[in-house]
């Protein structure tokens, strides 16, 4: 677990971090693609070999991700989509004069796992 924000030096300490404990994971999985990149810049400095010793999975699917080396497995996700759903409940809860009647909101917008040469 890394504090925010998330960054590429993020990346690399988190997998630095996991190296001290001697013990090298499966995986690693983050909440998004830049740490990810960050742990593939650390692996690679280490000599560690993505995915061979470790697999790396990211999340957003940034422009970028397709070309770096090894190209980053990632979660994708709607951006636009869960912007405006976001707004919709937003707007009918203002129009409502803004009281609370659910305790959140939950609505599934899918995704895609976009597999890629790090897993």
């Amino acid at each position: 677990m890394l504090p925010a924000p998330a960054t590429l030096q993020a990346g690399r300490e988190g997998l630095s971090r996991l190296l001290a404990k001697k013990t090298l994971p499966d995986v690693v999985v983050c909440n998004s693609d830049t740490l990810a990149q960050g742990v593939l810049a650390e692996a690679a400095s280490c000599g560690i070999k993505v995915p061979a010793d470790i697999a790396v999975m990211g999340f957003g699917d940034l422009s970028t991700v397709a070309h770096v080396y090894p190209s980053l497995s990632t979660v994708r996700v709607d951006g636009a989509r869960i912007g405006t759903e976001t707004a919709n409940v937003l707007l009918a809860r203002f129009k409502a004069g803004g009281e609370v009647t659910k305790p959140g909101v939950r609505i599934y917008t899918g995704f895609t796992l976009v597999e890629r040469q790090s897993t």
